[in-house]
């Protein structure tokens, strides 16, 4: 009777009602999320730019940086024009992408070796390469041949000695039998101090567990010092504080929605695996 009456208030409130996993693998039933508070505006990806896996924006060029699974980058306007692309020689598995706002350098994520690319804005170049470590207080949580890396953002603070740090989500499909864990980490990556060796190690600091599976893309919005987490498969889009306290979660449209980014007039970009990357007028009160 008490998940009856649970059902019929959320739809009464405009609400949708999810299933996520929790920490210990057993479903957690009745998450109300409310509508995605975004009006569609349309497809921008003209030039059916291959698998889109992630987006940022960068805002001291007003544009789009998108990777695809392919090992691809490009620059684009907001309306989708392209303004520069690098196909990769190689097949790479580029997952998402995210700007630094204070020197403008662009990092990209890419899974399965789970290392981060600084890439050279102006080139699409990239300028070093940086190995996150798969241990977390003396736990493997990134197994090698795993899910791996799906999300990555930038924290700036001109407090800490690297300037910032990262959030990189870790996608995990299977919590109870993979033995890893879907979490969001808080990575220190060597960009000031340089660290040893071709590619230094990334120290994993701390772990933000939503007590969901398949996150997929992860974007910090300074504005509200807030983080933006996308799960593919439950179709959620969270709003979570730094420290890791869930604030709200939307029921997110569309479909494989691999990358999210915020720009700085009030719009929503949503790259999708399958193809396209939406936009939407971002409508968050």
């Amino acid at each position: 009777m008490r998940r009856v009456a649970i059902v019929v208030l959320a739809v009464a409130l405009g609400l949708t009602l999810a299933a996520v996993v929790a920490s210990d693998g057993a479903r957690r039933d009745l998450v109300a999320r409310e509508p995605f508070p975004g009006k569609w505006i349309a497809n921008i990806d003209g030039n059916r730019w291959p698998e889109p896996s992630g987006i940022a924006w960068h805002g001291k060029r007003q544009t789009l940086f998108v990777v695809s699974d392919e090992g691809h980058v490009c620059e684009m306007r907001s309306d989708g024009t392209m303004v520069r692309q690098l196909r990769g020689k190689k097949w790479r598995d580029y997952e998402d992408v995210t700007v630094h706002p204070v020197t403008g350098m662009v990092y990209v994520a890419v899974e399965g070796e789970e290392k981060i690319l600084e890439i050279d804005p102006e080139t699409l170049a990239t300028r070093r390469t940086f190995a996150v470590e798969r241990t977390f207080e003396g736990k493997t949580v990134m197994k090698p041949g795993g899910d791996g890396i799906e999300g990555i953002t930038f924290i700036p603070d001109p407090r800490h000695p690297e300037g910032g740090t990262f959030i990189v989500a870790h996608q995990c499909m299977n919590r109870t039998t993979s033995g890893e864990v879907s979490a969001l980490f808080e990575v220190e990556v060597p960009l000031v101090s340089g660290g040893k060796g071709d590619e230094p190690a990334c120290r994993i600091v701390r772990m933000i567990d939503l007590g969901t599976v398949d996150l997929s893309a992860v974007c910090y919005d300074g504005s509200r010092d807030r983080l933006y987490v996308l799960s593919d498969s439950t179709d959620t889009l969270f709003e979570v504080k730094r420290d890791g306290a869930v604030v709200r979660t939307w029921a997110f449209p569309g479909d494989n929605q691999e990358g999210f980014a915020l720009d700085d007039q009030h719009h929503a970009y949503v790259a999708q695996d399958t193809g396209g990357i939406m936009k939407y007028k971002w409508q968050r009160e």
